[in-house]
């Protein structure tokens, strides 16, 4: 089902593309963007970390937007690189203007699993592996030791009282036999006497004390059976140890003051064609649609302040033109931005994350979140900006709804001011997002 969905989202947004190639034609026009909104509110809602494909689609007044990422380092058990092998390749096509953009990004990823942080952390909270294992040097036992380190001490324990147990084993064994050898005797010598002597009564009474020593032995037997049994038992449990450390792992690794680190760069471009020419009141010329589209970069930092709390923080430089229509030409953007988000209300309680299969694979946190972000961009074009608007200001307010890592919604409202070549204004723009993913294999 979560794949289905997934691939639902894609084609429709193979779709999209279909519509927004419609949109740029000849006989629709190509009509001018509007500034791009806040890096992140309408992309994809929450991406998780061993995210390998995502898929996001958003709903506006004037068209759709659909936006598919690929991880393509994670489609194979390949050895993490850092930065390397969080690159990640973007599409992005707009039905509302035609744009296509294709993106790559760089990140240096704190929460990653697998990088050099989340080593560490896995190791600090469990331990060596038990082949590893030495008992002389193990840490005495603390009140937050992850489960590595419980089932280590649990292997020395077990290592000591096997140990202890060998000689008495082999003792007990040896008295067993030696006792029935004796017992045998003694009853033969009865059997033939006859009359019983005091000296015969001594034996018989030393071959009890020996089958009182076996029956030492026998227990000694079974209570290494039942040592055996224990462990077998701490096995069968060790899924619920292991679950616990999973999530002990995620709360660690999600939390800390260390960003990620990210930079993207994309190009983007518009259906190419011809169209009449603007220009000409008569219609009768045909002009070239300005396929290009131009370029931009984004440097962005990506906090997890808690699990429940996120921050971001970004800029934005590009050089672009606000659509395929012929005669626009490109103009220079500079901005920056940031969005606070915060899960306020969480579908599990702490107590329940460990059991959660989409927590301990991917420390995704369903729940009820708020946030708001905002954003201030130039546009040094004038006529060339987008809508012509050299300068703008918004700041949206947003509420997502996080079912799991394959269903999540976000329910936006940019609210903005800006200044134009002609005036200026305000300006809302309602939105509404559907985001899947599917994690890494």
């Amino acid at each position: 089902m979560n794949k289905a969905l997934l691939l639902g989202l894609l084609v429709f947004g193979w779709c999209v593309r279909a519509r927004a190639t419609e949109v740029g034609s000849p006989d629709s026009g190509s009509p001018a963007r509007a500034p791009d909104a806040v890096a992140g509110v309408n992309a994809l809602v929450a991406p998780t970390t061993p995210a390998l494909i995502s898929a996001a689609l958003t709903t506006k007044a004037d068209g759709s937007q659909f936006r598919a990422t690929i991880v393509p380092f994670r489609l194979a058990d390949v050895a993490y690189v850092e930065v390397l092998t969080e690159a990640k390749l973007s599409f992005l096509t707009d039905t509302s203007t035609g744009l296509t953009r294709s993106s790559l990004g760089f990140s240096y990823n704190p929460f990653a699993l697998r990088g050099k942080r989340g080593i560490a952390i896995v190791n600090r909270l469990n331990g060596s592996p038990l082949q590893d294992v030495d008992c002389r040097a193990l840490p005495a036992p603390a009140p937050h030791d992850g489960c590595g380190r419980q089932q280590a001490r649990k292997y020395c324990e077990l290592a000591i009282k096997f140990a202890e147990l060998g000689p008495k084993m082999a003792k007990a064994a040896e008295t067993l036999a030696t006792t029935r050898t004796a017992e045998q005797k003694a009853l033969d010598a009865l059997s033939t006497s006859e009359a019983v002597s005091g000296r015969q009564l001594v034996e018989l009474e030393k071959q009890r004390k020996l089958r009182s020593d076996a029956e030492v032995a026998l227990a000694e037997i079974d209570k290494a059976l039942k040592t055996v049994q224990d462990d077998q038992e701490a096995i069968k449990k060790s899924d619920a140890c292991l679950h616990e450390r999973f999530a002990a792992e995620w709360h660690a690794i999600n939390t800390t003051a260390i960003p990620m680190v990210t930079v993207t760069g994309y190009v983007e471009s518009y259906p190419f064609g011809t169209t009449p020419d603007p220009k000409d009141t008569t219609s009768m010329t045909q002009a070239d649609l300005e396929g290009w589209g131009g370029w931009g970069v984004e440097p962005s930092l990506s906090f997890h302040l808690s699990e429940r709390v996120g921050l971001d923080l970004y800029g934005t430089l590009k050089h672009t033109r606000a659509s395929g229509a012929p005669h626009t030409e490109l103009a220079w953007y500079k901005g920056c931005g940031g969005t606070v988000s915060w899960l306020f209300h969480g579908f599990l309680k702490d107590e329940q994350l460990a059991d959660s299969a989409d927590y301990r694979k991917e420390g995704f946190l369903p729940g009820l979140v708020v946030g708001v972000s905002g954003q201030f961009i130039h546009c040094d074009g004038k006529e060339q900006c987008a809508k012509s608007r050299t300068q703008q200001w918004s700041v949206t307010p947003f509420f997502d709804i996080r079912v799991k890592p394959q269903l999540q919604l976000r329910f936006s409202a940019p609210l903005i001011r800006y200044e134009s070549v002609n005036k200026d204004g305000n300006d809302i723009a309602p939105t509404f997002t559907l985001a899947a993913q599917v994690g890494s294999p």
